[in-house]
């Protein structure tokens, strides 16, 4: 007999597959609720410290700036300036990424270079657009010297501050222009020496008074006055002196040569006039050397020499004109037995006098000279013992002053004495504390008496 197979529901085993399906449906949500939370746990702590990394990036990234950059005016630089900024930064966002995770210190090292980078090429714009306006403000004023004076530079100069002045960015920060490095080549454009033409002009001044008053030209004196100042102004300034014209014409004609250009030392030193001593070390023009050597600064002692020598010459010249006037128009004394002219002698000791303003003893000679009285020592005793102002035999004025510095009590009236006006300058003679010098009564009476050599022929 065949077996009957049944077809009804096996609901115990549909009962404990139910109860295995809630067991396992249980699990799988409890497991995605511990999972979900494990997930969203970690995702915080990792995007916090996400946020904290970039605040960090953020903080380090917004010190490289460049200042300087507003001022500038639109155009290739300051988009050259943007570009290279925005690529700096990227470069320093991936370096510091790289950083925190190493700590290595080559990374660290490229960061540091990179912000050592910004502000040495704020540096440089601040610099170059603070330049420019020099550069611009002394073409203005005429104040630009001639291009002889930095020949080496001119037409880039001219280009990079008044033409399109489009310069190129270093990784390091620098800036070019033509492959010329700005930190390189800046200053050394030269405008005119307005300091050493203002003291040459008082010592002109000051030798044409000594010429109308009959007096002797202290020479020696005239040229070191001059050369320390033009000393004093730097090689730079002296090329740029070599290259002016005091007198302000181009085109000066001297009547014996004709039109000889400008009057500034190149132009007189390459018309081949000067005297021969002026081409003993360089030879002239026309004899096949040139100027060049003005601008090697290897030669500015020479050239501060000769230019000292040639503006003493032009002094000299101005002292000896007016020095004809006097002597046209003052009376000689008559003979040698005239009483004024008794007792001829060397003044100082032995014709020699101490100049104070070159701190030196320079001849001087005697009193008298053919009929003519060069410097009155008795006058200018008489004023000593009086404390009153007199001139030495170098034009000096000595002022009288009371020197208060050592005093021993309130009723101590001071010491005596004299500063002195510098005969070429016009100017207070300084020591080497900067101060005015102090000459009391007894270095003044020496400095400006003594009778030696006694010699009525010599009037």
């Amino acid at each position: 007999m065949a077996r009957r197979t049944s077809y009804s529901p096996n609901t115990a085993l549909i009962a404990g597959e139910g109860r295995a399906r809630k067991y396992q449906s249980g699990f799988a949500a409890e497991g995605a609720e511990a999972f979900t939370k494990g997930f969203l746990s970690t995702y915080e702590a990792g995007l916090a410290e996400k946020n904290k990394r970039d605040a960090k990036l953020d903080a380090a990234i917004s010190k490289l700036n460049i200042n300087s950059w507003h001022a500038m005016e639109a155009g290739a630089n300051k988009q050259n300036v943007k570009i290279w900024a925005r690529n700096q930064k990227d470069e320093y966002a991936r370096l510091s990424e790289i950083y925190d995770k190493t700590k290595d210190r080559d990374i660290r090292d490229q960061m540091d270079a990179i912000e050592h980078a910004f502000v040495n090429l704020d540096s440089n714009i601040k610099g170059f657009t603070e330049e420019t306006k020099l550069y611009v403000t002394a073409i203005d004023e005429k104040q630009l010297a001639t291009k002889d004076s930095y020949k080496e530079y001119a037409d880039l100069f001219d280009n990079i501050f008044t033409g399109s002045g489009e310069f190129s960015i270093e990784d390091n920060g620098g800036i070019s222009f033509d492959g010329n490095n700005y930190s390189d080549i800046t200053g050394k454009w030269n405008t005119i020496n307005n300091t050493t033409p203002t003291h040459l002009l008082k010592t002109n001044l000051k030798a044409g008074e000594v010429g109308l008053s009959g007096k002797l030209f202290d020479r020696s004196g005239n040229k070191l006055s001059i050369k320390e100042s033009i000393d004093a102004s730097g090689p730079e300034a002296t090329q740029a002196l070599a290259t002016q014209d005091l007198t302000g014409d181009d085109k000066y004609t001297i009547d014996e040569i004709g039109e000889v250009g400008d009057l500034s030392f190149k132009g007189m030193w390459e018309s081949g006039n000067m005297n021969k001593k002026f081409y003993e070390d360089f030879p002239r023009v026309q004899d096949g050397g040139d100027s060049e050597w003005m601008w090697d600064k290897a030669n500015s002692g020479k050239l501060s020499n000769l230019i000292a020598e040639y503006y003493t010459d032009v002094n000299e010249w101005t002292y000896s004109k007016n020095k004809a006037i006097y002597d046209i128009e003052t009376p000689k004394t008559p003979n040698a037995n005239d009483s004024k002219n008794k007792g001829n002698y060397k003044l100082g000791q032995g014709g020699r006098m101490y100049n104070p303003a070159t701190g030196k003893d320079t001849w001087v000679g005697y009193k008298y000279a053919d009929g003519t009285l060069q410097y009155d020592d008795e006058a200018s005793l008489a004023a000593i013992k009086e404390h009153k102002e007199f001139p030495d035999a170098f034009q000096n004025i000595y002022k009288p002053i009371m020197d208060m510095s050592n005093l021993t009590s309130m009723s101590d009236p001071g010491k005596k004495g004299y500063n002195i006006v510098d005969g070429a300058t016009g100017e207070l003679i300084l020591g080497e504390d900067n101060k005015p010098i102090f000459i009391s009564i007894d270095e003044a009476t020496r400095n400006t008496y003594g009778k030696t050599d006694i010699d009525d022929s010599k009037i």
